[in-house]
């Protein structure tokens, strides 16, 4: 069958409101390489085959194409030209009709009827604008601009060609009426205009566009200000035409992907991850369990790749019927975007407005200061909860255009506080709503919001607390000058170790808020870190850790009391940074230059943990302690008046440093293992079983060794003897389990005691 044929059977050809726009006239690199190669072979006089064309015929002798609304109306479009030009007969061309609006169904009408005069000094598009009976807002029709793309091509093609205008009846197709086959419209609806099941997207689009249609009459077109609209005055147009103008142009080339032919998957993206911010900024979920329900479907959406998502049922639960069984916001009818229509309004009005916003933007000005990027159009993007916090960020700022300074210090704001409070939904609905009800007051003006409006009352959040206090200290840049101190906490903030939280810079001694030898910490800090966020010399800020941790939890902060501060990496520092457990190391640590901190011991009371401190700074130890454990750092175990040092990896069966615990300088024999046991190698009592335990330091000034091993052993008077990390003293026997038992019977720490005391005294008597 040809178009003369399908023209010859029906009465007309009819596109139904649901179909897509005419799409072959787009403008984008893609489509424009798609058209050519089309009207190059159709110029060439090749055989052309359409392949199947289907649809259904109505009672009036009409045929509704479901597959082939593209082909068909460039089919006419060739008629048309042919026509009119003298090429070709007139055998129909007035038999197409467009109702997917009724400003396509005008420019048809005013195309076919013109006396077409053309001017080979302009293009035909141009003549038609031009012409006494175009009308102004046909501009504004997708459809409108593609056709008359096409039409300038043919136009090309043909004056190029003007012997070779194609044949219009020898590009066949096949054409399949479901009518005739029994088949109903409930696969129609469920088609578009490729003849394939309608994608996620165009069911989503397809809703949208309904209810725009249905309820948009009073809505505010402001927020499409910020588009590109040329000559185009849109505060002439309704929400609803600057909506489908913006749908069918940039709104849609913005997301294009090259490399995987995407655009629609993308788009769907972001329409899902506001519809999920919407959600979170309005209801609670103590409610049950649809709304958490809805969110996590959502969350697994945007979690495929956009190429996936597109094949994606969302109609997955009965509760995604609100937006014509496409997605649902709420379980409730009273609070659906179909029955509320204030909610309608808002979600349409900010969705409009957020991605006119982001497709007008630079994608570099959604950086954080720490280099993080989010690229909206990127079809890879992994919506995680802080990519959402930042979209939240964007969706209720207040200002007009997201390339100003406001936007800007708005955005340096809520990097801060998404980097450093979101980190699950939970946390996500509380700075969504937040980010809405209260933070959004002040985000065209946020500095001196938080300064003047925030700082006199009392904050649960530390992050937001400490935006506060940085407010005060960045307030010349709201009169345009920058300081030192306001150019400092800047660069601070974009360290890699600290994102935007900087709470152990500006913390003095007395746990205070403070900007006092702030530049000094700052510039003493960039120095002790690469730009990895990993210490230049481990060693030396080891060692100013373990002077300036002079407090039992900074030294052993855990549920199971373990010191990790030999774990030097950037992800171990940052936690310890955001933990308050270690705060009162920082003001000390930082206030002079790596290396050159002083041992700090402010508690009398903790005397035994001064003494390890002590043990630990002994010149060369640590380094043969990270050369023995090198890939593995090791940690430091504090539990029950014991201390010794394990690989991270295992704490049972392990390797283990035994280290002294003692609380006084005057208790000579309470927990001094290592110590008592030096001595007495140093007389030729007792000797080190080297197969059981290797010697990992010794350090010739004081004359101490440390070993490594699953226990101490040690030989005395020919018998073998066991310390283990718990001070118990055992014999260990020669049988073949190899068992311990105990020297006197019992495993108390006072065995141990008297064992080594008696020893000492009996080598004192000899």
């Amino acid at each position: 069958m040809n178009l003369r044929s399908l023209l010859e059977k029906y009465n007309s050809i009819l596109i139904p409101r649901i179909q897509r726009d005419y799409a072959q006239g787009r403008k984008d690199n893609v489509t424009n390489e798609i058209r050519g190669n089309l009207l190059k072979d159709i110029f060439s006089s090749k055989s052309i085959s359409f392949n199947m064309i289907f649809g259904e015929s109505d009672s009036a002798g009409n045929f509704i194409p479901i597959d082939g609304q593209q082909r068909l109306t460039l089919l006419f479009l060739l008629l048309l030209y042919g026509s009119k030009t003298g090429y070709v007969d007139d055998f129909g061309v007035k038999k197409l009709n467009y109702s997917t609006r009724e400003s396509t169904s005008e420019f048809w009408k005013f195309i076919t009827d013109a006396n077409w005069e053309l001017d080979k000094s302009i293009s035909l598009s141009s003549w038609c604008r031009n012409h006494n009976g175009y009308q102004w807002y046909w501009d504004m029709d997708p459809t409108v601009e593609s056709m008359l793309v096409v039409l300038d091509d043919i136009h090309r093609s043909a004056s190029k060609q003007p012997s070779s205008y194609p044949n219009i009846d020898a590009i066949e197709f096949d054409c399949h009426d479901m009518s005739q086959s029994g088949l109903n419209e409930t696969l129609y609806l469920k088609m578009n205009s490729r003849g394939k099941h309608l994608n996620a997207f165009e069911k989503i689009k397809s809703a949208l566009d309904q209810l725009v249609c249905t309820s948009s009459e009073s809505y505010s077109t402001s927020g499409f200000d910020n588009y590109n609209w040329g000559k185009i005055d849109h505060k002439e147009m309704t929400f609803k035409d600057c909506w489908t103008y913006c749908m069918e142009r940039d709104w849609i080339y913005w997301f294009w992907d090259e490399n995987t032919a995407s655009l629609d998957g993308t788009l769907l993206k972001l329409i899902l991850a506001y519809t999920h911010i919407f959600i979170s900024s309005h209801r609670d979920n103590i409610d049950g369990t649809p709304i958490a329900k809805a969110k996590t479907e959502i969350i697994d959406l945007i979690k495929k790749k956009s190429w996936e998502i597109l094949s994606s049922d969302l109609a997955i639960t009965p509760q995604f019927y609100h937006i014509t069984s496409a997605f649902s916001l709420f379980d409730n009818d009273e609070e659906s975007l179909t029955e509320d229509p204030q909610l309608r309004k808002e979600y349409l009005e900010g969705l409009a407005k957020l991605i006119t916003d982001i497709t007008s933007a630079n994608n570099h000005n959604f950086k954080a200061a720490w280099g993080e990027c989010i690229d909206f159009a990127n079809p890879e993007l992994n919506y995680t909860n802080k990519t959402l916090g930042i979209l939240a960020s964007i969706i209720y700022f207040k200002g007009k255009n997201l390339l100003g300074k406001d936007f800007s210090m708005w955005l340096r704001f809520c990097w801060n506080m998404v980097e450093n409070t979101v980190d699950d939904d939970e946390s996500l609905t509380r700075f969504c709503r937040n980010c809405k009800g209260k933070y959004s007051k002040g985000s065209t003006y946020i500095l001196t919001w938080l300064r003047n409006d925030m700082s006199s009352h009392n904050q649960d959040s530390p992050q937001l607390k400490e935006e506060i206090f940085k407010s005060k200290l960045l307030g010349p840049i709201t009169m345009g000058d920058n300081t030192e101190l306001t150019l400092a906490v800047l660069d601070a903030e974009s360290h890699i170790l600290n994102k935007g939280r900087i709470i152990h810079l500006i913390t003095d001694e007395n746990l205070e808020l403070s900007h006092v030898g702030f530049v000094d910490k700052w510039r003493n800090f960039r120095a002790t870190f690469n730009s990895e966020g990993e210490p230049v010399d481990k060693v030396k800020f080891i060692e100013d850790y373990i002077r300036c941790a002079d407090s039992q939890q900074a030294m052993s902060y855990g549920d199971d009391s373990e010191w990790s501060i030999f774990r030097v990496t950037r992800t171990a520092i940052k936690k310890k940074f955001n933990h308050r457990a270690y705060g009162s190391v920082w003001p000390y640590l930082f206030k002079t230059p790596l290396g050159k901190s002083e041992l700090l011991h402010r508690d009398e009371a903790q005397q035994a943990e001064l003494n390890v401190r002590k043990q630990l700074l002994i010149p060369e130890f640590i380094e043969a302690i990270l050369s023995r454990w090198n890939d593995n750092e090791p940690r430091l175990r504090w539990y029950y008046r014991c201390f010794y040092l394990y690989p991270s990896g295992s704490r049972r069966e392990c390797n283990y440093i035994m280290i002294d615990w003692y609380p006084t300088e005057n208790n000579q024999w309470d927990r001094k293992g290592i110590t008592i046991l030096n001595s007495l190698i140093g007389k030729g009592l007792i000797s080190i079983n080297e197969e059981k335990n290797n010697l990992l330091f010794h350090n010739a000034t004081n004359g101490i060794s440390y070993w490594t091993g699953k226990e101490i052993f040690f030989f005395y008077c020919g018998i073998e003897f066991v310390l283990d990390k718990e001070y118990n003293l055992s014999i260990v026997s020669d049988n073949e389990d190899n068992t311990k038992q105990s020297a006197i019977g019992i495993s108390t720490d006072e065995a141990f005691i008297a064992i080594l005391k008696n020893l000492k005294e009996n080598y004192e008597e000899v």
